[in-house]
């Protein structure tokens, strides 16, 4: 019966000792300031028990006067009163990092005068000081942090560190023992500086693999949807055109028989145009890839390849921002391509004049490219502002409104959004939004 008794009393403690390292951070909306807070009140916890369990060495061995013990014992009392005010309150959340850093640091180094100083085994608290500031502090304020390590291992190295002699007899002086500790410590910084920007760095080459993962993952399934809509779009398609052939051939050429007739070949044919460029397209399930890709060249060429086979005269301007580096994505050029000519297209038809007259911008807003496409047209109605981003709505007679439905479930797939307002004077403005980067 004992045993089985204890057994569960053992993995408890065990459970406990291990939670105590691996604090708890809740879910992923923790921010990384908090968790930084909670690893430090374990590490001062940590601390506090090495203070009190080296007393009695302290007191036995000579590093410490009798006298000194209450000064002593109230400075790690208070520390345990702010670990206990950090940790169990919400003042660990609004007081910075480096305020509480600096706390500890001032009571290491004050307890460690009234202990010799350099002389007592504990001193070497002072590296892992060194090695916890750029892990938790950055910029300016790790540098400040080095500074105070730094001034705390002047003021307790030559004020309590004894004489020390060598073989000889020779006393090794204060000055070269406080210059060997600041090297170390300089030494310990510099490495665990280095390690930190890497782990950054590869941390944040990790968050840009997995957005383009997803990115790619979700283009994929827009072109699995695209390729099971033709699929399942062809059959009737082909069925209804071969119906409107036999009665076109076999109808009386006369009267509206023979408008009605020729309106919907138009319209089948039109499907069909649109079935194929959905088949020939990379959103095609498998084939997307994405590649980078120089955004000012890339719209300027394709609005100008645009304009030269435009069927009317359009009055277009391309407007960039000032740059010092180019602006670059990294997007299926293709499809990004198909989704900007339809956004012209549409704004030609939407034209109430015999010139369109249509602007094209390209600008950056916060680490996001941004194409804008407006017109001069009678705007977008509002029935189909409600159902924005759904195919099959359109304004035009003729339109079956997968243009707009395209661009949106890319801008989506590559996190962006697709806005739509009034312009100015009469007008649309259509906003493609998507991430970006510049390059040196």
């Amino acid at each position: 019966m004992q045993q089985i008794v204890a057994a569960p009393v053992k993995s408890l403690q065990v459970s406990k000792i291990i939670s105590f390292f691996n604090p708890a951070t809740g879910s992923a909306a923790v921010a990384e300031s908090q968790t930084k807070v909670v690893w430090l009140a374990r590490l001062r916890w940590a601390f506090i028990c090495a203070q009190l369990g080296g007393l009695f060495p302290f007191l036995y061995y000579g590093l410490i006067a009798r006298q000194d013990v209450a000064t002593y014992l109230w400075i790690v009392g208070i520390l345990a009163s702010f670990n206990v005010l950090v940790s169990e309150t919400k003042i660990g959340a609004f007081l910075p990092l480096l305020v509480q850093m600096i706390v500890d640091l001032v009571a290491l180094g004050v307890t460690l005068t009234l202990t010799q100083g350099c002389a007592n085994p504990l001193s070497a608290l002072i590296y892992m000081h060194a090695a916890l500031g750029p892990l938790l502090l950055a910029g300016k304020r790790s540098l400040v942090y080095l500074a105070a390590i730094c001034l705390s291992l002047a003021l307790y190295c030559l004020q309590s560190q004894p004489a020390f002699h060598g073989m000889h007899g020779r006393p090794l002086p204060h000055t070269v023992s406080l210059v060997a500790q600041i090297l170390a410590v300089l030494a310990i910084w510099g490495i665990t500086t280095w390690l930190s920007s890497t782990l950054v760095r590869l941390r944040f080459d990790l968050e840009k693999a997995r957005q383009y993962r997803q990115r790619s993952d979700h283009l994929k399934a827009l072109g699995a949807m695209a390729a099971s809509f033709t699929h399942e779009f062809a059959t009737p398609l082909n069925t209804a055109k071969m119906r409107l052939e036999r009665l076109e051939r076999s109808a009386l050429k006369v009267g509206s028989q023979e408008k009605d007739l020729a309106a919907a070949m138009a319209a089948i044919n039109q499907c069909e145009s649109v079935m194929r460029g959905l088949f020939g397209s990379e959103l095609q399930a498998g084939t997307v890839h994405l590649e980078h890709v120089e955004l000012s060249e890339f719209v300027r060429s394709l609005c100008d390849t645009w304009l030269k086979h435009s069927p009317v005269d359009v009055n277009l301007e391309f407007q960039t921002f000032e740059q010092s580096a180019p602006l670059v994505s990294c997007v299926p050029r293709m499809a990004l391509a198909r989704s900007l000519i339809d956004l012209l297209d549409n704004a030609r038809e939407s034209a109430t004049t015999a010139t369109p007259d249509i602007d094209v911008t390209l600008s950056v807003d916060g680490g996001r490219a941004v194409i804008e496409v407006a017109d001069r047209g009678c705007g977008m109605p509002s029935f189909v502002r409600e159902r924005f981003g759904e195919p099959f709505v359109s304004t035009h007679a003729t339109g079956t409104g997968l243009g707009l439905y395209t661009a949106n479930a890319l801008m989506e797939a590559l996190g962006g959004a697709l806005l739509v307002r009034d312009r100015e004077r009469g007008g649309t403005v259509v906003t493609m939004t998507f991430p970006s980067e510049q390059r040196v």
